[in-house]
């Protein structure tokens, strides 16, 4: 193994990003494939705000219309999801207000979520915090994150 590649693979997290066109998507499944095919669990994800879109990446497992914010099982040891700053914001109120039936009161409120989407960095907090939840399920050795474009990731940073 490389040093490059050990390096990779010492990290639960990896973050693909770059510029839009230059092939982050190919390079985040073929990391996780290679992650697989070692053994490893792993969790391939897609950063996006809209899941009615097929996902172009879990679409190169044969999954493109994986939607739920909840990883979905692609193959032994390999996940699928696609990560929403909606469903951040919703692990987020159910963290602080562990009412049910508030946090769908809450989601359910057309101002509310308008706020959380235009909201200067709202929209980037609610998919780190969807990311967070994920890494602190443990389930996975790996996780490997299909960032957007560079200018708009940089926001995540």
């Amino acid at each position: 193994m490389s040093a490059v590649e050990e390096e990779v693979w010492a990290r639960e997290l990896v973050l693909v990003t770059g510029k839009g066109g230059v092939g982050k998507t190919t390079v985040a499944a073929a990391l996780a494939r290679s992650a697989h095919a070692a053994g490893k669990r792993v969790l391939v994800a897609e950063v996006t705000s809209d899941t009615s879109t097929k996902s172009q990446l879990l679409g190169l497992f044969g999954h493109p219309d994986v939607k739920g914010e909840s990883p979905e099982r692609i193959a032994d040891r390999l996940y699928g999801v696609r990560i929403t700053p909606s469903a951040g914001h919703r692990l987020f109120l159910q963290a602080a207000l562990k009412v049910g039936m508030l946090v769908n009161a809450a989601m359910r409120s057309a101002a509310l979520n308008r706020f959380l989407m235009a909201a200067p960095a709202f929209p980037e907090i609610g998919t780190l915090y969807h990311l967070v939840d994920l890494l602190r399920s443990k389930r996975f050795d790996h996780v490997i994150v299909d960032l957007p474009a560079t200018g708009h990731a940089l926001g995540l940073a």
